[in-house]
């Protein structure tokens, strides 16, 4: 409160006579004084998931000025709104709201700057803070929930990627086709047909390569000479010429890289060799299915035998000789 003073006042006139007045005299500021605040506001932290609260009365707010009302307001820099999760209540000062995974970076706190005016009316004070939300973002949550499926889908893309090499190699049990035979200038010329082979049946083929010895052709080249690859009816035909007997792999390959079949081609000096070479194959399936049952017999033999021993009989011998 201003001091009162107390003035007195005398009057005298010209015979000495005099009378005096004393008053009190009371001086009033009426200079408004903005708004203290007399406790800072530092960093808050909301973290995700759990409420947030801020009550500003805890900070002792003040206006200097007697009967002033205090009105306060609370945006971001730039009279841009609060964050959608955090509210304000003007007539209780309070600060609340519940951030979610939304409201966060990912893999980092999310920084809010705060703006509080604080009015009489008259004056104005402006204090600021940081409000920092922490915790895990939706994104964060999503990438730790997707990295399985991620590493699935890498070794999947790894595989498709592969998916020729992965074929080419396990696989050859179903490319595979029995051997083809050609022979040394003998006409007609060799020919085999895409159209005769079920595994080629509406395959696109890009190109068939020659493997010699389970090597390319000098020069890289796809096929011997005298091999052609007829695009337009589908087919592989020619006469090999002298000096190239052996054996050599046909390999036809779609355009995914993939084999689409494989087979052995033997070529031979002449018809003889040819006939010698194909009878030789067959030779040794007979001699096993013989194998097998004379094996048998014999088996058979001695097990009645052991039987009948004790009796005097038995089994004539496989050779038609006597017991």
């Amino acid at each position: 409160m201003p001091e009162a003073l107390r003035i007195t006042v005398r009057a005298t006139d010209p015979d000495g006579a005099y009378a005096l007045d004393t008053f009190s005299l009371t001086v009033e500021d009426t200079t408004n004084q903005p708004p203290v605040v007399q406790n800072s506001v530092g960093s808050q932290v909301a973290k995700v998931g759990q409420p947030f609260q801020l009550n500003l009365k805890e900070y002792d707010i003040e206006d200097p000025n007697p009967g002033d009302t205090l009105v306060l307001t609370a945006s971001q820099p730039g009279d841009r709104s609060l964050p959608g999760w955090l509210h304000f209540n003007a007539t209780n000062w309070v600060f609340s709201g519940k951030p979610s995974m939304w409201d966060t970076n990912t893999y980092a706190d999310r920084q809010h700057t705060v703006e509080v005016r604080i009015s009489d009316g008259k004056a104005s004070t402006i204090i600021s803070f940081y409000v920092f939300v922490e915790g895990e973002s939706f994104w964060e949550l999503f990438i730790k929930a997707a990295a399985p499926i991620g590493t699935v889908l890498s070794l999947l893309a790894a595989a498709y990627r592969y998916y020729d090499l992965l074929w080419n190699t396990f696989c050859g049990r179903w490319y595979r086709l029995p051997e083809q035979y050609a022979v040394v200038e003998q006409e007609p010329a060799y020919q085999w047909l895409f159209s005769e082979c079920a595994r080629l049946q509406g395959k696109k083929i890009k190109k068939v390569r020659v493997l010699k010895d389970g090597d390319v052709l000098p020069d890289k080249k796809l096929r011997p000479k005298w091999l052609l690859h007829d695009t337009d009816d589908g087919a592989l035909r020619g006469t090999p010429p002298a000096k190239t007997e052996g054996a050599m792999t046909v390999r036809i390959y779609g355009y995914d890289g993939r084999i689409l079949a494989e087979f052995e081609l033997r070529i031979f000096k002449d018809q003889t060799a040819l006939v010698a070479y194909t009878a030789a194959l067959r030779q040794p399936t007979k001699a096993k299915k013989g194998a097998a049952l004379g094996s048998m017999f014999q088996v058979f033999r001695r097990r009645r035998g052991d039987n009948a021993g004790e009796m005097g009989k038995g089994l004539l011998p496989l050779d038609g000789g006597d017991d």
